[in-house]
């Protein structure tokens, strides 16, 4: 599988964190929650 670009990542997590939002809330467009969840949590 192909890694999700570091900037779409980091698209997908800013507005999780400003927002108060889940994870599963996060906007598809950008990246799968689960990988939005797991490069939040090893950076």
């Amino acid at each position: 599988m192909k890694r999700v670009d570091d900037r779409k990542v980091l698209s997908g997590i800013t507005p999780v964190i400003q927002k108060g939002l889940r994870w599963v809330d996060a906007p598809a467009a950008d990246s799968p929650h689960k990988t939005l969840y797991n490069r939040c949590h090893r950076w």
